[in-house]
């Protein structure tokens, strides 16, 4: 007979062992489950968590989805989230003219946009494009597009407004940086922008370079960085180098930019060979270098670069190598700040594409000319001593000395006139930075030093930042009271309510006698 022993109490001992025991299993349990779910948390969990909640909407929201409109909203919605203005999805209704964009002529207004604060921003028209001759200003705010107001609208919506087919109009409603709003109406057209321009244009409008030729001192504004950019400008260099240039102001204000390879080449230009042009670092910290070569064309002569804060992208670039490499001064403002890598890279079998941002640039200082949210340093600065701000109004009357043609050309044969002083460039140009650059380079060719012709840096940035902060703060202001506006237009409408007779109004307004 089988007797079933009763079992033993668990001595204090060997219950501490056993604890021990469960704890290490446990443990090892919640680390197992902890790796199971970090694990899921890869790649392929969050696209299958896309994928649920997708499957879900088309299937269970109350109204019918189109699969292709969550597809793409949640592709904007990554890239909404990198809160950078150059990175950007095609779907392929704009894919064809993103491609147009990218060869270089495309019908549409000309001019360079963004977006703050919620609506179209013109980070500045091109020269000679229909929005310049129209008289769009950089920084104009775009309220309305052909009475429709961009406020929700997106950069490519509302890019997608302004462009259409040569020879039409398109009206667009802005906000001038003086506060000031203003209907314009611009005819489209095929953007095609010449990019070397001189100082002035005969009456048979061939451009005319010195600034003054007693000291042979040349100017040449680069517009763009085109196709044809550099070897147009090189052709103009070496004809005033052989006319006996001694020095050159180059000004690179309202230029956007344009192809890496021409800010190479025309930095190539000024520089001896092996001088660092530019850098690229990725994200991995890996670093590539453009270096000059022995190709160049002015490797001695005296130079100052005029700058603005229009100035983006190469113009930033060359400013940057031929500044840290001391082959120029800058004369100007701070630079825009756009100095992104983007790589182009086609989606869904070529039918859609994705630009993204993939490194950035760096001058030969290694400071980076990208401007970031809340970044206290961007682009290049002018040489110290040499910042030189111009108001909206100046800029404005500038442009439209410009636009006018009233640099000085001459008609019927008139010659047109080859000695400026900085004072005649002040009153009959409109243009103080250009007056501060002669009078830098005149300085230079006299004395053998460079003056002072402008604010000092340090103090110039303070000011700078400071003036940032203001108008943002402007700006919300401005958009809290055009609401405050909107909301009083409709309370002052008259309502169905108001418009009843008075003795109906009255009659109900009176005691009621005939209550039982």
């Amino acid at each position: 007979m089988n007797v079933i022993k009763p079992v033993d109490a668990v001595s204090p001992k060997r219950r501490f062992w056993g604890n021990i025991a469960l704890i290490s299993v446990f443990s090892a349990m919640v680390f197992v489950t902890l790796g199971t779910s970090l694990a899921r948390s890869s790649t392929g969990d969050q696209l299958s968590l896309l994928v649920d909640v997708r499957h879900w909407i088309l299937n269970s929201y109350v109204e019918d989805v189109e699969g292709q409109d969550l597809t793409e909203a949640a592709i904007n919605g990554m890239i909404e989230s990198l809160g950078d203005p150059y990175t950007s999805y095609f779907p392929p209704e704009d894919l064809e003219s993103f491609n147009e964009s990218i060869e270089g002529q495309f019908s549409g207004i000309g001019a360079e946009v963004d977006m703050k604060e919620g609506r179209l921003r013109i980070v500045s028209p091109l020269e000679d494009s229909p929005a310049w001759q129209a008289g769009v200003l950089a920084g104009d705010m775009v309220l309305e597009i052909d009475g429709e107001s961009t406020e929700g609208l997106s950069l490519r919506e509302c890019v997608s407004r302004l462009k259409g087919l040569e020879g039409t109009d398109v009206t667009i409603l802005v906000r001038h940086l003086s506060g000031e709003e203003a209907e314009i109406t611009i005819t489209r057209a095929v953007i095609k922008v010449a990019t070397v321009r001189g100082i002035a244009r005969d009456a048979d409008l061939h451009e005319t370079y010195w600034l003054d030729a007693d000291r042979k001192i040349a100017y040449v504004r680069l517009t763009q960085f085109g196709q044809r950019s550099a070897d147009e400008l090189a052709a103009v260099l070496t004809d005033l180098r052989d006319q006996g240039m001694e020095a050159l102001v180059l000004d690179l204000r309202f230029n956007l930019g344009g192809l890496l390879t021409g800010a190479q080449a025309i930095s190539d230009m000024f520089l001896t060979e092996e001088q660092t042009i530019v850098s690229v670092r990725n994200r991995q910290g890996d670093e590539q270098f453009a270096k000059s070569t022995a190709e160049t064309i002015l490797p001695e002569t005296p130079v100052v670069l005029l700058v603005n804060e229009i100035s983006a992208s190469a113009s930033e670039i060359v400013a940057g190598a031929l500044k840290d490499n001391g082959r120029a001064r800058l004369v100007g403002v701070r630079t825009f700040g756009k100095g992104s890598v983007q790589q182009v890279r086609e989606l869904d079998g070529g039918r859609s594409a994705l630009k993204l941002t993939t490194a950035y640039y760096y001058i030969p200082s290694g400071r980076k000319i990208h401007r970031v949210e809340d970044a206290e340093k961007w682009g290049v600065d002018p040489s110290d001593g040499c910042w030189v701000s111009m108001t909206p109004e100046e800029v404005r009357a500038l442009i439209e000395v410009r636009r006018e043609a009233a640099i000085d050309r001459g008609e019927n044969g008139t010659p047109v006139r080859s000695t400026w002083t900085s004072e005649a460039i002040k009153e009959d140009l409109k243009d103080p930075q250009l007056a501060a650059a002669l009078d830098s380079v005149t300085g230079y060719l006299t004395e053998g030093n460079w003056p002072e012709v402008g604010q000092n840096n340090d103090d110039a940035v303070v000011t700078l930042m400071r003036r940032a902060s203001l108008e943002r703060r402007r700006d919300l202001l401005r958009e809290t009271l055009e609401d405050v506006e909107e909301e009083l237009e409709k309370l002052d409408k008259p309502t169905e309510a108001a418009s009843v007779p008075e003795d109906v109004v009255d009659e109900a307004m009176a005691p009621d006698s005939a209550t039982p």
